[in-house]
């Protein structure tokens, strides 16, 4: 069965549901009859090498949102909202460990806000759902046989790896950890696109922008919101490593770049942890600077309160310019483009009263910067009702200053 499954011609004649089923859903649940919001529904069917190219060539440039940008190394590269080796990783999963004795297909739904891979099964009873999701590198294969040609081919490695490379993906691109479901039935992985600092996080993090922070470096600056102060123990658990050497280079470039002050020297430190029995690890010895959220700050004179009030709830760095839109469309047509790259606070539209245009113009605010970017890069070339969209930040219109005025002599 194992061989009938990876290599036969016409593999339905031996499994009818050998199969790869997509759906881009609507919103963030499904709906049944007149509510049914499923947009697309396309099917991959063959054997298993065939489900393994063709069932990800499928996934990957017809459901997931990527753009296609210019980089700074000279060369264009694709960019996903989910990262795309947490995405192969999940479907090779889903295809090389699903229950073939079931005759039901492979199901992957993409919602505005997460993707789901169910596949066939629940778990073995030798796993734990708590065992995989902390890493600890349980692993049993249901279908030895196949695993094992799989590995010969390349297209999994050791068994438990590939759950680990999945969070290690999306831990890299600062999303929520995968979550995984057994009801029973069936077994998934639950990909999240929302981003793993909350609405807080991103503002506080938003005070550094001017400086260019790696991705460890935010998870420091995170950890240190607020004035809290850091100890080394701390720092590595919000890098989510040991190695020394990471260590010795995201604090090392913080603190040359002023956003890291050491509150207690090294000695201090020592004998502190001495007096408290103690590791030295665990003793304070950083602060995160918040000098620019106080200059910042100090430089704000909104002209009046309602000025204030708007940009407090509605900050430009929030927004996305929407040109090029047709006139029929709506503030329903645009939060349903734009509320699965995050939560849609507010949707603006007007009319283009150039002469020589007609259709609309509008701006959708965002919780955050974040999502604007996740919009942004997802949204690039994409059309609705027939116009391709015009994106772009929101920049507020500026005041020019007053020019002093001459008077013409007599």
């Amino acid at each position: 069965m194992a061989a009938l499954l990876l290599f036969a011609k016409d593999v339905r004649r031996w499994h009818p549901r050998c199969q790869i089923r997509i759906l881009r859903v609507l919103g963030t649940a499904l709906g049944a009859g007149d509510k049914y919001n499923a947009k697309e529904d396309l099917t991959e069917e063959g054997n298993i090498l065939r489900l393994l190219v063709r069932g990800w060539d499928l996934l990957r440039t017809a459901f997931l949102v990527q753009r296609t940008q210019f980089t700074g190394a000279a060369r264009f590269d694709t960019k996903f909202v989910y990262p795309e080796q947490a995405c192969r990783e999940a479907l090779i999963n889903a295809i090389a460990h699903r229950d073939y004795s079931t005759q039901s297909g492979i199901d992957i739904f993409v919602y505005d806000d997460r993707m789901e891979v169910k596949s066939p099964g629940a778990l073995l009873s030798t796993l734990r759902v708590g065992d995989l999701q902390e890493l600890k590198g349980a692993h049993e294969s249901r279908n030895p046989l196949i695993a094992r040609v799989l590995r010969e081919h390349r297209y999994m490695r050791e068994l438990g790896e590939g759950m680990r490379r999945i969070f290690e993906a999306m831990e890299q691109s600062d999303l929520e950890k995968p979550l995984l479901v057994s009801d029973g039935q069936s077994f998934s992985i639950v990909l999240s696109s929302k981003s793993l600092f909350n609405q807080r996080e991103e503002d506080w993090l938003s005070l550094f922008q001017t400086a260019t922070l790696s991705r460890l470096q935010k998870r420091i600056v995170v950890a240190g919101i607020d004035g809290k102060e850091l100890s080394p123990e701390t720092i590595y658990k919000a890098m989510n490593t040991e190695d020394r050497d990471t260590y010795d280079l995201e604090v090392t470039g913080l603190r040359k770049s002023g956003i890291l002050h050491e509150i207690r020297s090294s000695s201090a430190a020592q004998q502190m942890a001495r007096n408290k029995r103690v590791p030295k690890g665990k003793i304070p010895r950083f602060r995160v600077s918040s000098q620019s959220l106080q200059s910042s700050s100090s430089q704000v004179k909104p002209q009046n309160a309602a000025t204030f009030i708007r940009r407090e709830l509605f900050p430009e760095e929030t927004g996305v310019f929407i040109g090029n839109l047709a006139s029929e469309v709506g503030e329903a047509d645009i939060r349903s483009v734009f509320q699965r790259f995050g939560t849609v606070r507010k949707v603006t539209l007007r009319r283009d009263m150039r002469p020589g245009h007609e259709g609309r113009y509008g701006i959708v605010w965002f919780d955050s910067s974040a999502e604007v970017e996740k919009a942004l890069d997802g949204l690039y070339g994409f059309r609705l009702n027939d116009r391709e969209l015009m994106l772009q930040r929101f920049r507020a219109k500026r005041t020019p200053p007053s020019r002093p005025t001459r008077r013409r002599p007599y």
